[in-house]
């Protein structure tokens, strides 16, 4: 065998006699810097894609025929769940029965359009039936017959074909191996059933979809596999089925097998590999250790999130211990023999290991001694220790489970590599050195580091290099020192003093900008305004001048400063990524605290939308135009004020204008936390968008217009064109403002610290804290008497959040905000199931309302000291028996959840008709008191109950007219003088007639629209109240529209063992427990694991919103039981 190149024999080596084979100690690795590549290479044959998610996004398109005609529903439900599991991006298209290709072709185009890149992957999978044509071309028909609708596959997926993105495609259907393609520029993999000839399973134990979810659950933790593995998976798995027996006894194969391709021009092209992405793991997927420790709720990473080009990146995940303090991954100890000699000199030897950050990337160095040579012995990972080639030079010793337990007994002698401390004194005094100036206390660090030199100067010599590298960390920490304290005094914090901001004039918009910072004290303020602005990328910076001194600052910031400076006189300002030291904790804490204190005493609120673009100044003027002062004792919030304000305003629905105005309301200025507290706070506020500024009160008058033009009774005053730039315009996001600072002039009574947390849910910050800390000002949080602390991390900020609510307002109505059954594209924090993540980045529903399915029981509910366990006492009462995901298609409200409700037999438990009950579900109505109470709450609640349900009867029948449901024959059952009738009634009773096919034989609108109200003579049937509106029904669809896609947005439909029908988070599963718990709002969606439960999710379940359980509790019907939570 000969010798690799890069190993030589040593000439210093003895040739005595020995016991035992000492052959290999002949051998030598030449230099440590080759052998540091040759680990590199391993490991990145050990993780060709890094370990990570190869693609930036994935994108999944799940196709089935609307009418479900082959059941295959189920187990389609199922493989979306487990895709949203591994943090993939699902939609759900439904194939109509009319104009079947042309609407696939569509929906094909804008997704891919929308979603293409070359980091992203689409996976598409189709299940029903499906045939070969004569052209031998894939065709996906929608039932048995000749005749029946079909898609031409081959046409679609050419679509694909042409796309940059990989594509994974699933095919559960007959003759799937003719949907063969090839690719333009990427790869397209498929995976489909059966081949040319052969017809695939149905949907069960056999089919292709149910073994794939199979696989995909178990796999789930894998750190990636390629879809050629995924295929040998599902056909092993397969074959392990158990067979049928025919009449004679002989074993049927019930299992087709499934067959595997793979399509691309590219011959050098990588092939696709799937990972979970950053995404909480699924408890189903956890073993019963893991989901009992405090570590199965942890945030999942990707195993080897690495660069391995980045010598300064670690692997301190390859090398990461479990709480046991053994190794996540297993390591091997070897032993690796150098030919060049180095001292002996333990701080020399250190410093030559630093020359090598590859090698420390992967490799731990145990031990280093001298051996004619050097000898060394390294622990390694197993997986790059499996594709380190075989050398002489380098030795297997064994496995070990644990980091060296030696170490624990040796003293510290050997420094960091970044530190040059002699003794572990001044290690100690090096690390809190380092802390004291990453917390901006520079003068402390300073002080500390001057001490250990002052060391050093009498105990090692002039040239030494560890007195050298402890100057350096000193110059480096004094030349950041002076500029740092010279902007920033020391604060007085019993004084509550602040700093404001001079922002000198400048006669040219190029000068560059340069200001003062000042102190004052809050009980003793000059005039100043304060800026409300959004900081933007804090990578993109740029220099001003602060108290003489360069300041770097956000472009964002600087261009506003621009645009708020002044030609001849100075401006004061408040600005708060100047006026405190962000590096300073402790004064950070302080300072938020006063936040709400220093917008009230600001002269005004200058609002910092950005530059100006193409269309921004178009919609400052419309937002001016649409506030004209109206007649005296003429309201904005009538439809006469409405009328005159249509009348006055120029122009009032220019189209550009209007789309600038959605454009404006997009800006990220509007989703940040602190806006609440800056705008509301304030005397007063002037947007800022570029040269142009609008008082706040004109966007006030404006906003009051446009909501009253939303209002069904002024409908009549647009054509739909018109409504429709009013509701897509985005202007809500600043009405909220609007309404907040209008209830806090009239000393509105207090709402909830809830309420807070639920209108600002879906706002961002660039620090998570402020999701709780920027609304300290507002009473209804102040009485939770939460300090700031951003030592703190962001999951105890969060738990003693609740901790706090639950102790002060002894309501248990803070989980609706919990709960793991919302998808995230976030790092998920540390967090138990109970806990909300108020970043914002789950991808939750709005909240759906205030409810009292505990009716007035105070909660009897515990918190551990460690913020991880909720013991609550509550009601387990129902089990969800049937569930139906929701794609965001608004179709999918009307299609397959509605046959899904309607297909269950006789009466809802409240007593009345499922197509009530559902119509309750999807709009989440809170009109009533709840079962067995049938009056409405008000009139107000009565009128919205009968807008969205004529709403939702209008489109009923337009659904039905689009897609050729109309009731078979109905024509041919309504008599002209019966039709006569019809037709002088309302549009929505015409078009539920054409849906529902129910003629009665007297007609009368109580008749006609039985199926929705329920029998004559029952106790829950409802009267339709009488109006001479004939359109109200198309007028009032678009608040039906609006309102399901509010309440059912990322939300599952699903009906319980009980036959409720109910809305939960999206990730609910059949199985999954419904409880009321006392104190809280709503029922949740809970699920067990061993002994205790995790939260879901809260839900709306018609019939247990009011109460209805309790009653039934203290009946004696039902038993509360203590419900564990993790």
């Amino acid at each position: 065998m000969a010798e690799p190149s890069f190993y030589v024999l040593s000439e210093g080596q003895t040739n005595g006699f020995s016991s035992h084979d000492t052959s290999r100690a002949g051998f030598h690795h030449q230099d440590l810097a080759a052998f540091s590549e040759v680990v590199n290479n391993a490991a990145r044959r050990a993780f060709p894609n890094r370990g990570r998610a190869r693609y930036e996004t994935v994108h999944v398109c799940l196709i089935q025929w609307d009418d479900n005609e082959l059941g295959v529903q189920r187990e389609l439900s199922a493989l979306d769940n487990v895709l949203q599991d591994y943090g993939f991006r699902t939609n759900v298209f439904l194939i109509p029965s009319l104009n079947s290709h042309w609407d696939l072709m569509r929906k094909t185009r804008d997704f891919i359009q929308a979603c293409d890149s070359d980091q992203n992957l689409f996976v598409l999978y189709y299940a029903g039936h499906g045939r070969m044509n004569s052209a031998r071309q894939a065709e996906w028909v929608f039932g048995k017959g000749p005749n029946s609708p079909f898609v031409d596959w081959s046409a679609v997926q050419g679509l694909f074909g042409a796309a940059k993105s990989d594509v994974l495609i699933l095919l559960d259907t007959c003759a799937a191996a003719s949907s063969a393609t090839t690719s333009q520029s990427a790869v397209i993999e498929t995976i489909a059933a059966c081949g040319f000839e052969r017809k695939a399973p149905p949907p069960g134990e056999h089919s292709l979809t149910n073994t794939l979810i199979d696989v995909l659950r178990d796999w789930i933790n894998k750190p990636s596999f390629s879809a050629a593995s995924l295929h040998t998976e599902i056909l092993f798995r397969l074959k392990l089925k158990e067979r049928k027996k025919g009449r004679e006894g002989i074993p049927l194969e019930s299992c087709v097998t499934p067959i595997y391709w793979i399509n691309t021009k590219d011959c050098k092209a990588s092939g696709i590999e799937i990972c979970r992405r950053n995404v909480l793991p699924p408890l189903s997927a956890m073993s019963t250790n893991e989901a009992d420790s405090k570590e199965a709720l942890s945030t999942f990473i990707d195993p080897m999130d690495i660069d391995f080009d980045d010598a300064s990146s670690t692997s301190t995940l390859l090398s990461s211990t479990s709480s046991d303090g053994s190794y996540k991954v297993p390591h091997v100890l070897i032993t690796l023999q150098l030919e060049e000699n180095q001292p002996l000199d333990a701080r020399q030897c250190a410093r030559w290991l630093e020359k090598f950050p590859l090698l420390a990337k992967w490799v731990k160095v145990e031990a280093v001694f001298p051996s004619y040579s050097t000898l060394m012995i390294l622990s390694i990972p197993m997986p790059i220790w499996d594709l380190l080639p075989d050398h002489p030079a380098c030795s297997f010793v064994g496995y070990v489970t644990a980091p060296n337990i030696g170490s624990l007994f040796i003293s510290e002698e050997v420094p960091t590599a970044k530190d040059p401390p002699v003794t572990s004194v001044q290690a100690s005094q090096y690390a809190l050195a380092r802390a004291y100036e990453a917390n901006g206390q520079v003068k402390e660090a300073v002080e500390l580091l001057e001490q250990v030199v002052k060391i050093e100067e009498t105990t090692l010599a002039t040239d030494h290099p560890d007195r050298r590298a402890s100057q350096h960390v000193l110059a480096s920490a004094v030349g950041f020192g002076p500029t740092m304290e010279s902007i920033y005094d020391e604060f007085n914090l019993e004084l509550d003093e602040i700093r404001l901001l001079e922002l000198q004039p400048a006669e040219d918009f190029s000068v560059p900008i340069r200001c003062r910072l000042s102190k004052a004290v809050l009980s003793d303020l000059p005039s100043y305004e304060a800026l409300s602005y959004v900081w933007g990328n804090p990578n993109e910076t740029v220099p001003i001048e602060v108290n003489g001194r360069s300041f770097d600052v956000t472009t964002n910031l600087s261009a506003g400063l621009k645009h708020i400076r002044r030609q001849d006189s100075s401006v004061w300002l408040w600005v708060d990524a100047i006026c405190i030291n962000q590096r300073n904790i402790p004064e950070r804490n302080h300072q938020v605290q006063l936040m709400r204190q220093i917008y009230m005493e600001a002269r005004q609120a200058l609002v910092w939308l950005g530059e100006s673009d193409k269309d921004s100044d178009l919609a400052m003027d419309l937002i001016r135009r649409w506030s004209p002062p109206l007649p005296p004792q003429t309201p904005r919030s009538t439809s006469i004020g409405i009328a005159e304000v249509l009348r006055i305003v120029p122009d009032p629905f220019e189209v550009r204008a209007w789309n600038a105005l959605r454009h404006l309301f997009a800006r990220c200025y509007w989703e940040r936390s602190w806006i609440l507290q800056e705008i509301i706070f304030s005397k007063q506020a002037v947007l800022i968008c570029g040269s142009k500024t609008v008082a706040w009160q004109a966007l006030d008058d404006a906003q009051l217009a446009w909501v009253q033009l939303s209002q069904p009774e002024n409908f009549r005053l647009l054509d739909f064109g018109q409504l429709r730039l009013v509701t897509i315009s985005n202007y809500n996001v600043a009405s909220k403002i609007s309404l907040r600072r209008l209830e806090r002039r009239m000393n509105a009574p207090l709402t909830s610290a809830l309420k807070i947390i639920e209108y600002t849910h879906s706002s961002k910050a660039t620090d998570p804290r402020d999701k709780i800390y920027a609304f300290l000002g507002f009473e209804e949080i102040k009485m939770l008497e939460l300090k700031p602390d951003y030592d703190k991390p962001v999951h105890r900020v969060y738990g003693e959040f609740v901790q706090a609510y639950l102790s002060q307002e002894r309501k248990l109505d803070i989980l609706s905000q919990a709960g793991i059954g919302w998808p995230s594209f976030e790092p998920v924090l540390d967090l138990p199931s109970w806990i909300p993540d108020f970043r914002g980045s789950v991808h939750r529903s709005p909240a759906l309302g205030t409810f009292c399915a505990a009716e007035r029981e105070l909660p009897a509910a515990a918190i551990s000291e460690d913020l991880r366990v909720l013991t609550a006492r509550g009601v387990i009462y129902d089990t969800v028996r049937d569930i139906d995901y929701h794609n965001e298609d608004q179709n999918v409200v009307k299609t397959s959840w509605q046959d899904l409700a309607l297909s269950q037999p006789g009466l809802h438990p409240t007593k009345i008709p499922y197509l009530q009950a559902y119509f309750r579900t999807v709009v989440a109505d809170n009109s009533g008191h709840g079962y067995g109470e049938p009056a409405f709450k008000d009139e107000k609640s009565k009128k919205q109950f009968f807008d969205e349900a004529t709403g939702m009867m209008w489109w009923l029948g337009k659904w039905a007219l689009d897609n050729d449901k109309v009731s078979p024959g109905l024509m041919d059952r309504i008599k002209p003088e019966k039709a006569a009738i019809m037709l002088e009634m309302n549009d929505y009773i015409q078009h539920f007639t054409l849906w529902s096919g129910h003629i009665p034989e007297v007609i009368t609108k109580q008749a006609l629209l039985e199926p929705f109200l329920g029998e004559p003579g029952s106790e829950s049937q409802i009267k339709f109240p009488e109006d001479d509106n004939v359109e109200r029904g198309r007028q009032c669809s678009a608040i039906f529209l609006e309102r399901i896609a509010f309440s059912c947005t990322s939300r599952s439909f699903f009906v319980t063992k009980k036959g409720y029908l109910g809305l939960a988070p999206r990730a609910a599963k059949t199985g999954d427990s419904i409880c009321v718990l006392l104190g809280c709002d709503k029922p949740l969606i809970i699920r067990k694991v061993d002994s205790h439960y995790v939260l879901i999710g809260d839900s709306y379940i018609y019939g247990m919103m009011n109460g209805e359980v309790i009653q039934e509790m203290r009946k004696g019907y039902e038993k509360a039981q203590d419900i564990i939570f993790y």
